[in-house]
This record gives C-alpha cells, structure tokens and sequence, in this order.
C-alpha cells in the first residue's frame, strides 16, 4: 500500500536522475552524447598514436628469417641435442621402444636416402690422371691412417671405459655425409674431390669398420667380424643399393631427390635422432648417475682429439707432393677436412649391429659419436669460414701477381718488339746509304782544313764519318767505300 501511494504521488513526468524536469527523451540522448564522446576520444588517441617504425619492422622480420634458416642449416645438431636430452630425462618410452626394431628400420632408411643421393658420375669425372691420385691419398687417409691414430684414444683414462671406445671406434668411421662437402665447399677447397670422398669412403668403409670394431672392441668383448658384416650388410648395404638402384632405374629420380634434398636430409637427421633416443634411453640411468667431472673431462677431451686430428690432417695434406695433389691447394683443403670429419651414421649402425649381450652399454659407447659430431660440426664451420677468407686472399695475392708478371713481360716485348723495328727500319735504308757513300768525295770529308799531302796519311786510316736523317753514324775506309 506505501509503495502504491508512492507511486501514484510521483508525477507521470518527474526527474529522472539526471536532472529535475527532464524529459525522457533528454535523459536517453545523454548517454549517447556521451559514448560518442568517448569514442571520439579514443579515436583521436589512435590517431595522435606514432605508427610503426618500418625499419624496425623490417630488422625483425630479417631476424626471424635467419633464424629459421640457422634452424634449417643445424637441423641435425638440433634435434640430435633435443633427442639426447629427451632420452635421458624421460627414458620410459625409450627403454619401451628396444624391444622393437625402430634402431634397424631407422638405420635402413637412413642408407636408403644415402643411395638416391649417390652421385657415380662425380666419381666417374675423378677417375682422370689429374685427380686420381688425390682420390687414392684421401681414401687411404679416411680409411686407414686416421682410424690407425684413433687406437691410441682407446689408452684414455676416461671412464666408464666406454667413452674411450666410444671415441677411438668414430675416428674409425668413414667420412661425413653432407657436412663435409659443405664444409669443403665454404673453404674453398675441391668440392667434387669432397663428393667422390664421401661416396667412395661410405661404402667401402661398411667393409673396413667391422675389421676396425673388432681391433678396438677386442679387448674389452670379443667381437665377431662376419657376423657384424652380415647384419650391416642388411641394415647398411642393401638400403644403400636399393636407394642407387632407385636413382639409377627410375627417370626423373635424381631431380625429385635434389628438388627435394633438404626434407630428405631433414627426414635423415629424424631417423638418426630416433636411434640416440632409443640408445641414450636405454642407458639413462649410467648417464644419470655420472658425475658432471666426468663429462666435463669427456667434452674436452673430444675437443681437442679433433683439433689435434685436424692440425694432423692439414700438415700431412701441405706436405703431400705435387704427383699425389696436381690440383694444388684446393685439393690438399678437400683432403685435410674430409679426413678429419667423420660419420655418425655407421658409428649408429655398427653400435646397433653389436649383440646385446655385448657386455659393453650402448649408449655410453655413442656419446663420444655425438659430442664429436656436435664438435666438429661448430668448429669446422668457424674454421672452414676463415679458411676460405684466407684462401681468398691467397688468390688474390696470386692474381695479382700474375698480372704484375703479365704487365711486365708485356712492357718486355714492346721494348724488343721496337728494338726490332729500329733494326728492321736500318735494314731499309741501307741501299741509300750506301749509294749516297759512293757518291762522296775524299775532298768533302774536310772543312777549313788544310788538306794533307796524300803521302803523309795512308788511305787506308782516312775514313768518313756520314750524319743520316736516321740518327745513325757509319765510318766508312777511304778509297773503298765499303762499310
């Protein structure tokens, strides 16, 4: 009843809350007016607001796409790392994963990209007499001098005893797949000399590495050549030929495989990341347990053995004679850093090929493969770049010789070449000289002199001296005429 009262003693037109007497009509338009206010507000904000600055845009755009190329270029190391880490930190699906055979599906198709990118005409085209000899010091460098040197790194006092294998069998490996042509290549080195390395030295070193597995791993647990060779032979070679036979047979397949080399090779370093997964995995609970000194020691001792390997394989490539390096510097650069790159794609085969009741841990015996690819992957880049800027200034010092040479032997011609046609223009003359000395006197010869009385001076000591308009001076015996 109040309320009712209340509301029949307001007016139908009363105030609203924003002013006494206002109409409806007015109180609605207020809040209009004034949201338009404030979106006009906001919109002069916008506008007063400075707009972008395009160089900093464009500085961030060129950021993010050389980081995604840096990305693209390290994808192997990449994901190597990210796997190892992965591997170790959450080995449950790892340790699940070795009862199946990922390893030897992942190694297969591993070798089976390696064979559509064999390239037999580059190692055909080197088979000449300029190259051949270079090809023989490298394979002999890759395959049996530098694994040689690699058994002293078994004697290491690394431990587990593992690391010191592990070390002295990837020295025993042949030379990497890619990074080392690339490497070659940024040194300016012979880069089809890098190609024919590492076709030649991939296949024939599935062939050397179980000889050499069983020198290193001997002392530790008996290793069984053939056995080991079979098992590469079906997880190695026959990939390996499948993928060439592929290339070879099929038309058009070497353009598909280079059209699309960089998600083969992307595809590649996947399949090798499955492997250390499942190995370092496998192995988590060593590698947990192992004191940071220990690795600590291990990584240096994987940095300077490849130093040391390289600086080796530089001095014995300066020193190569000129019949086994008749291409010179480019071709002692392609054999020094080929020898010194070494491969984890065998290492992996061979470590997945051992018995399980090897009585050595797998993934222990890896972690020297993958420290030294990482190794040799971040040092070689930086050197192989200023290799090349040396090489370049070497060149340029040689051009420039070159064209002092040329220069010179050019301003050594023209002086013979007008010697020549000062001679060639006496030659020319000579029959009016001698015409106009025969048609001289002996009474022209002397001017304001008294003439001697012809007994006085034998004619045979009087000559005549003749000024030509060729700057030319002849003496010419008195009597004869004869020059």
């Amino acid at each position: 009843m109040l309320q009712l009262q209340l509301g029949a003693d307001r007016p139908p037109s009363s105030a609203s809350p924003g002013g006494e007497g206002m109409s409806p009509t007015a109180a609605s338009k207020e809040p209009k007016e004034g949201s338009m206010a404030n979106s006009e507000a906001q919109a002069g904000a916008l506008t007063a607001a400075p707009p972008p600055d395009p160089a900093c845009a464009s500085r961030l755009a060129a950021a993010c796409v050389a980081a995604g190329n840096f990305c693209l270029d390290q994808f192997l190391p990449l994901i190597l790392i990210a796997m190892v880490i992965l591997g170790v930190a959450w080995p449950a699906p790892a340790i699940a994963a070795s009862a199946t055979p990922l390893s030897e599906v992942s190694v297969g198709g591993i070798f089976f990209i390696t064979g559509l990118g064999l390239n037999a005409a580059a190692v055909a085209a080197l088979l000449g007499p300029r190259s051949r000899w270079a090809l023989l010091a490298g394979l002999i460098a890759v395959l049996v001098l530098t694994p040689a040197a690699g058994l002293a790194l078994a004697q290491l006092p690394l431990q587990p005893n593992e690391f010191a294998l592990g070390l002295s069998l990837f020295w025993a490996m042949p030379t990497s797949a890619s990074a080392g042509v690339m490497m070659v290549a940024a040194a300016r080195g012979d880069a089809p000399l890098a190609v024919a390395l590492t076709v030649l030295t991939n296949v024939i070193g599935v062939c050397t590495a179980p000889f050499w597995a069983a020198v290193i791993l001997g002392a530790v647990v008996p290793v069984d050549v053939a056995s080991l060779f079979a098992r590469l032979t079906y997880t190695v070679l026959a990939p390996l030929a499948a993928g060439w036979a592929l290339r070879t047979c099929v038309r058009g397949a070497p353009a598909l495989a280079a059209r699309h080399k960089l998600p083969l090779r992307m595809a590649q370093a996947f399949l090798l990341s499955l492997v250390q997964w499942r190995l370092m995995g496998q192995n988590a609970g060593t590698l947990s347990r192992l004191p940071g000194a220990q690795l600590a020691l291990l990584c240096t001792a994987v940095l300077v053995a490849h130093a040391a390997l390289l600086a080796a394989c530089a001095a014995a490539a300066a020193a190569l004679p000129s019949a086994l390096a008749p291409g010179g510097r480019k071709q002692r650069t392609a054999i020094a850093i080929m020898s010194a790159q070494k491969t984890i794609l065998l290492m992996s085969a061979i470590v997945v090929a051992l018995p399980q009741d090897a009585g050595v841990a797998p993934g222990l015996l890896m972690l020297p493969a993958v420290l030294g690819h990482l190794t040799q992957t971040v040092f070689d880049s930086v050197l192989a770049t200023l290799w090349g800027r040396r090489t370049l200034r070497w060149e340029a010092a040689e051009e420039a010789a070159a064209a002092a040479a040329a220069a010179a032997g050019g301003a050594a011609a023209a002086a013979v070449a007008a010697e020549a046609a000062v001679v060639a223009t006496a030659v020319a003359a000579a029959p009016r000289w001698l015409a106009a000395l025969r048609s001289l006197r002996p009474s022209a010869r002397t001017t304001n002199m008294t003439r001697p009385e012809p007994s006085a001076i034998p004619p045979s000591e009087v000559h005549v001296t003749l000024s030509t308009p060729e700057g030319l001076r002849l003496r010419v015996p008195d009597g004869t005429h004869a020059v």
